[in-house]
């Protein structure tokens, strides 16, 4: 075989692969062997010369000049939406979790949000005894964000607070009493999906 093979041969060569009903004629060609080879001789001439799109240039959205990758699909969709606090439930924790006089604040309740913006934290709050006092606070991973709920009703109040968040934090529920039982539950992560906007932004969901 020659060392260099014509770009008709080539073409040839690749017809009778893509069909599926003839041996390929010469197995060992290289690309390096092929005359004039290039990209319309293997079906690619409508295929730009791009490279792939960065995290960055993917949630900037202006390049049109870069191929995206499912995963810097999933970066310009985080990317573009926000969430608004709202009344519209995403997600609960409603079992109703108790503590008997901790010493300290303990965590009963947690949710990770997948989005960032504000969001509305709901949960209802009780003590055992009306005489004494039951203690409910938000926390962000780990860490006091919320207002202190007080009550000693032993029917359940509910309290509302709108939080700032991160895609991935941990939204949490906190509680605490000096004595007797103090009881949650209906730990609620409440928003409204919105396109980011310059003012306001676009409620989508």
């Amino acid at each position: 075989m020659a060392d260099v093979i014509s770009k008709t041969i080539n073409t040839q060569i690749r017809k009778r692969l893509s069909d599926g009903t003839y041996q390929v004629e010469h197995p060992e060609t290289k690309a390096s062997q092929v005359k004039d080879l290039d990209k319309s001789s293997i079906g690619l001439s409508n295929v730009q010369n791009y490279g792939v799109a960065t995290q960055t240039e993917a949630e900037i959205g202006t390049s049109n000049n870069k191929y995206m990758t499912p995963l810097r699909v999933k970066n310009a969709i985080e990317n573009s939406i926000v969430a608004e606090a709202s009344d519209k439930q995403q997600s609960i924790a409603s079992t109703e979790e108790y503590e008997f006089s901790p010493s300290n604040f303990k965590k009963v309740k947690e949710i990770q949000v997948n989005i960032s913006g504000r969001v509305r934290v709901v949960f209802d709050l009780k003590h055992q005894y009306e005489k004494d006092v039951a203690r409910g606070r938000i926390y962000i991973n780990d860490i006091s964000k919320g207002t202190e709920r007080k009550t000693s009703s032993t029917s359940y109040t509910t309290y509302t607070e709108d939080i700032n968040v991160v895609a991935g934090d941990l939204v949490q529920l906190y509680i605490y009493t000096d004595i007797g039982r103090v009881y949650t539950k209906d730990f609620k992560i409440c928003y409204s999906v919105a396109l980011k906007h310059n003012s306001p932004n676009i409620i989508i969901n």
